[in-house]
């Protein structure tokens, strides 16, 4: 679904949803991603408490990095689409 709401910034999906749909829907998608890096508090993302294990190292070196940077282009994206 995040795949096919950010293929709908390329302006190739006007025919099925509108463009005010598919920005607040790149809004959301980078709301996710952003709460997914932040994390639980407990397991994953930076603020976890569990830091010893190797997916934690893991998911601290590539994930919490990739959700940053998706994020990121889902924002740019949803703020390019705007004007």
């Amino acid at each position: 679904m995040a795949a096919a709401i950010t293929f709908g910034a390329t302006g190739m999906l006007v025919a099925v949803a509108p463009a005010w749909l598919i920005r607040w829907g790149l809004v959301v998608v980078a709301v996710v991603v952003v709460a997914r890096a932040v994390g639980d508090f407990r397991l994953i993302g930076v603020t976890k408490r569990v830091r010893d294990t190797r997916f934690a190292r893991l998911d601290t070196r590539g994930f919490v990095p990739l959700c940053v940077g998706l994020a990121a282009a889902c924002g740019a994206l949803a703020w390019l689409a705007g004007g």
